[in-house]
């Protein structure tokens, strides 16, 4: 594997801030669209195949618990002139929403995980083409 371009890490960095986002406020179209058209997300023990399964599945989540991924530790390795392969960790902090507008309470992240992307280089971006996670830590 060789080192991965700067425009390139960047743009893979940022289509995993922009899924990270996109669960944290409810917008499943936005998070599908960093995946291939193709791509596969094995989520909760079931493999989602194409933008539009991905898309409804993350739909189901429900819209009232507060949620908030930090992404982090992002290593990317070229492995072919259109194919990265990446792993970083992500830190799941969930909650209630509380009352107008104050902060929810903090407690202890619900899940400590490393997620495992390999990226594509389609339509002139790199897009996550398979993303699988483990489990480095539960609640």
């Amino acid at each position: 594997m060789t080192h991965v371009q700067t425009s390139d890490y960047t743009e893979c960095q940022m289509a995993l801030f922009k899924v990270a986002r996109a669960l944290d406020t409810h917008n499943p179209e936005l998070a599908a669209a960093q995946f291939s058209e193709q791509g596969t997300w094995t989520w909760k023990g079931q493999v989602l195949q194409g933008r539009s399964a991905i898309a409804k599945a993350l739909a189901t989540r429900d819209p009232e618990v507060l949620t908030r991924h930090v992404t982090s530790n992002l290593v990317c390795e070229l492995s072919a002139p259109d194919t990265i392969q990446a792993i970083c960790t992500l830190i799941t902090f969930k909650g209630e929403a509380s009352d107008a507008g104050q902060p929810a309470q903090l407690g202890p992240p619900v899940s400590i995980l490393d997620y495992h992307d390999t990226f594509v280089y389609e339509d002139g971006c790199w897009r996550i083409f398979k993303r699988t996670s483990q489990r480095v830590f539960a609640a």
